[in-house]
């Protein structure tokens, strides 16, 4: 995606409060201490000498923050030093001394490398102890997520989520082939009370071993529904009531994984937001408790004149609000859904002058263009690859603030486009000044396929969306992401789509999931609940938590 982050090596800021230190007995200087920490046979002092030893690494300690604590503001290399003065070499590896951090996403893909080593790293706790069984934490870097094992340290962790933590311990995989962090010796709360954004999967045939541990979310419809251990009345916590189920996403499944939580009083469509555990490569998404799961009446909403009331089981692609490769210029947030005459698009973006908000739409596979740089309008250096045919675009210059109203054209050819603007419903809103824009469509099915409210039978609609310049420019930001290159002429190849099925049970209409459309994989009846028509409006820019 585009902004991957690199190996980086960072000192320790220099607000970090001695207070906010946590570290076990065996990182005290005090040569007994460290011996107390050692095989038992290395431990025949007498009490007497324990209490002496205990006695002066504590006046030590004292004298070591009197002066080091003056009221002024000590030095990065100060407070590393400071670690030193508290910790023998023995008992700290060099990285932590120095501040050296180890990328999550670095652990996750060379693990046989890291297993068994010492490291240190850096997150987001998105998880506390407890909040799952077995005693585990879970927290993220702008590379990964990480399970990590508190369970049998020599101190208590006292964090929550939010908080930002960095801890030393050794890799380790468990018996189910997740990767951790075990045996912690220290950790620091660097800063507390900060948001964490979500990761929206919106294709879970992509998720991989990249996301283990992440803390993400995926919408579509929850059913399928088994439990074990029903009995379950109190502690330990391995024979908790399990509720496994099936997350299914318009033509594909993810399976939904809860503990204590009757998952069977969500069915219908939903935004679940959890952890991304993995049993032997086998994904899972775990909710964190009741918070983590928001319903929805699905994809198939008619919405009034003005386009208003979207809600959030509707949301295609929440893309990162910071992976642009222009300031300023970012696709936020990518919602779809329809009803028997329109197909409805929305895109929240922000963007500055000069710059075009692009949406290209593959409605029917093997006719449209594959590439757009020779256009009659709007030609772009841009390709498209894994057998995308562009068929229709939105197109919106600048914002509607600066005099711009959205465009659609539909494509005939590689080079000639025509426009269908007239035929269409929008809305927009926003300014080109880098604040919130947005554009919302209403294209009529006969602009889409010919026919009013007929579909081709097992019907799929891909799309894309795009920040660009001008005429002969490339993108800037994508939606899925795709790897970009960076020249502002350069060509962007873009190969990862969002896809959706429009007619999944290939009756040649629209599917309902109003009136008791069928699953396929289940011959599972979906009704909807009228007690989920209230309106979820999504007027926020992201959901993050």
């Amino acid at each position: 995606m585009e902004g991957n982050s690199t190996t980086r090596s960072t000192k320790y800021p220099a607000t970090l409060n001695r207070e906010n230190h946590h570290m076990a007995p065996c990182a005290s200087k005090a040569p007994i201490i460290e011996r107390e920490c050692a095989p038992a046979e290395g431990r025949k002092r007498t009490r007497a000498l324990v209490a002496f030893a205990l006695s002066l690494a504590f006046a030590l300690s004292a004298f070591s923050a009197f002066m080091y604590y003056d009221g002024t503001t000590g030095s990065e290399e100060g407070l590393a030093n400071d670690i030193d003065d508290t910790a023998s070499s023995s008992d700290w590896p060099s990285d932590y001394l120095n501040g050296t951090l180890t990328d999550i996403g670095d652990i996750h893909s060379d693990i046989i490398t890291y297993e068994g080593t010492s490291v240190t790293i850096q997150g987001y706790l998105t998880a506390a102890p407890g909040e799952y069984e077995g005693g585990y934490l879970f927290m993220q870097d702008s590379t990964g997520g990480m399970m990590v094992n508190v369970s049998g340290t020599a101190f208590t962790f006292v964090v929550s989520r939010g908080d930002l933590v960095r801890l030393n311990g050794t890799v380790d995989v468990t018996d189910l082939g997740m990767h951790a962090i075990e045996d912690c010796l220290s950790y620091w709360i660097v800063s507390t009370g900060n948001t964490v954004e979500v990761k929206h999967l919106y294709n879970s045939t992509l998720v991989d071993g990249s996301h283990e541990g992440l803390l993400v979310e995926m919408n579509g419809y929850l059913t399928n529904f088994t439990y074990h251990n029903t009995s379950y009345v109190g502690p330990p916590a391995w024979e908790r009531s399990i509720c496994v189920s099936t997350l299914w996403m318009y033509g594909r499944v993810f399976q939904v994984q809860a503990t204590n939580i009757t998952l069977s009083s969500y069915e219908g469509f939903v935004m679940v937001t959890g952890i991304v555990f993995s049993d032997d490569g086998n994904f899972t998404l775990r909710p964190r408790d009741v918070s983590d799961i928001d319903q929805g009446t699905g994809p198939y909403h008619s919405l009034p004149i003005d386009l208003t009331g979207w809600e959030v089981s509707e949301a295609a692609v929440d893309d990162s609000d910071s992976d642009s490769n222009w300031a300023n210029n970012e696709i936020q947030l990518m919602y779809v859904t329809w009803d028997a005459d329109y197909l409805f698009v929305r895109v929240d973006y922000t963007i500055t002058s000069g710059n075009s908000l692009i949406v290209y739409l593959d409605t029917i596979r093997g006719t449209g263009a594959t590439n757009v740089s020779a256009l009659n309008a709007w030609s772009r250096h841009l390709d498209f690859l894994g057998g995308f045919d562009a068929d229709l675009m939105i197109c919106q210059y600048e914002a509607y603030g600066s005099g711009h109203i959205p465009e659609v054209w539909r494509f005939v050819s590689n080079a000639l486009v025509q426009n269908i603007s007239d035929f269409v419903a929008q809305v927009a809103s926003g300014n080109p000044d880098g604040g919130s824009a947005t554009v919302e469509i209403a294209i009529p099915w006969n602009m889409v396929y010919g026919s009013p409210s007929s579909v081709p039978s097992g019907a799929v609609i891909r799309m894309v969306a795009v920040i660009t310049g001008g005429d002969g420019t490339n993108a800037c930001d994508v939606a899925p992401d795709n790897t970009l290159k960076l020249a502002y002429n350069g060509w962007s190849h873009l190969s990862l789509f969002y896809d959706f099925c429009i007619d999944c049970d290939n009756d040649t209409v629209p599917d309902n999931y109003m009136s008791g459309f069928a699953i396929p994989e289940f011959s599972t009846v979906l009704v909807v609940p009228m007690i989920v028509f209230v309106v979820l409006l999504v007027r926020a820019r992201k959901r993050k938590h």
